[in-house]
């Protein structure tokens, strides 16, 4: 069973093999118990992980940290928020962010220091970054979807599209050949490798960011909808209705899951759009869901990480953690981290979990 292109998607890439530190880390432990805390001026991004290495960045700062016990093996400042998730290429050698002030950057994995940079914008809000083959899409808030040469930095084309300049776009999600991204007027557009428009399909609200699996692309929409779409010719294969606004969307094989803001995480077969169950959450779910093989894990209000099976729908564990959630969790075959913070503590602090 594969994981899907997720919105943040190259987080697990090399986690689930034996010479994973972090996995190492979690031999022996009990699914749900702590396996270590690392409090940092700034872990205010999600984590990503990429070859024996997690990424995190934040108020002014990227970190490199060795997944068995948090210790930081580099940190490069940049004088500027990283908002976005780190994206990794397929060589592990560079990674790719934005950060405020309107940059894309491009940082050397193995001290942090600067490849290139890519100005977006002055006064825009950046989507994490996306990488297909050569080229790196990003889309902000000023309407533009940028694609980026991942090597050099360079642009390749920019095309338009409709957004709210007050909030972060939704994120892309591309293949070799096609990008996608969802717009704050409802319209999911594809274009191609030259920034020509493909196709549009319309709903009646504003989109999150998509996921795709196989032949579709998966979208939430404010009109009280989710849809699956074909990634070839944009016509709508289901759409499954839910009560209220949904959170973001995360994808295992055949399996989609989500949540709304009635508090019921939903579980959703890809191909037929027929609901396989709903699972009533306890509390407010603050954080989107993140999925790993066979497991949902979901960040509350209340500082509650929760694992529910994908396949039972039954609670496996849950954390307590301090304060609030600051990123949506990432798990990496047997670990998840995630970032919080609370009144007492106010510096962030990232949590590595048994899975």
């Amino acid at each position: 069973m594969g994981v899907g292109y997720m919105t943040w998607s190259m987080w697990d890439r090399g986690a689930d093999g034996a010479s994973d530190p972090g996995a190492r880390s979690a031999t022996g432990a009990a699914p749900g118990s702590l396996l270590w805390t690392a409090s940092k001026p700034s872990l205010d991004s999600p984590a990503s992980y990429s070859d024996g290495t997690l990424y995190v960045g934040g108020t002014e700062r990227l970190y490199a940290l060795d997944p068995a016990d948090g210790q930081e093996r580099w940190s490069f400042a940049f004088g500027l928020y990283v908002p976005t998730r780190t994206v990794l290429n397929g060589d592990g050698d560079t990674a790719y962010f934005a950060h405020s002030g309107g940059t894309l950057r491009a940082v050397d994995t193995t001290d942090g220091t600067t490849r290139w940079t890519y100005r977006l914008g002055s006064r825009v809000l950046p989507s994490d970054p996306a990488l297909a083959g050569s080229t790196l899409y990003i889309a902000t808030s000023d309407g533009l979807l940028h694609a980026v040469d991942a090597a050099t930095g360079g642009q390749r084309w920019t095309a338009e599209y409709r957004t709210a300049a007050s909030r972060a776009p939704a994120t892309p999600v591309a293949t070799r050949s096609t990008v996608y991204v969802g717009g704050y007027d409802g319209e999911l557009r594809a274009y191609d490798t030259r920034g020509r428009r493909r196709w549009t399909f319309r709903t009646g609200g504003p989109l999150s960011s998509p996921v795709m699996w196989s032949e579709s692309l998966y979208v939430s929409s404010a009109d009280g909808k989710v849809y699956a779409v074909d990634i070839t010719t944009g016509a709508r294969r289901w759409a499954f209705p839910v009560e209220g606004e949904t959170g973001g969307l995360a994808l295992v094989g055949t399996g989609l899951y989500f949540h709304n803001r009635a508090d019921t995480l939903y579980a959703v077969h890809t191909q037929s759009g027929r609901a396989r169950w709903t699972y009533p959450l306890p509390s407010e779910v603050q954080v989107v869901a993140a999925a790993s093989s066979t497991t949902v894990y979901l960040g509350h209000r209340d500082g509650t990480l929760r694992a529910v099976d994908t396949g039972s729908a039954k609670e496996i564990w849950t954390f307590e953690a301090p304060g609030r959630f600051l990123a949506p969790p990432t798990p990496t075959g047997r670990v998840v981290y995630f970032t919080t913070t609370d009144g007492d503590k106010p510096e962030p602090r990232l949590h590595a979990v048994a899975g």
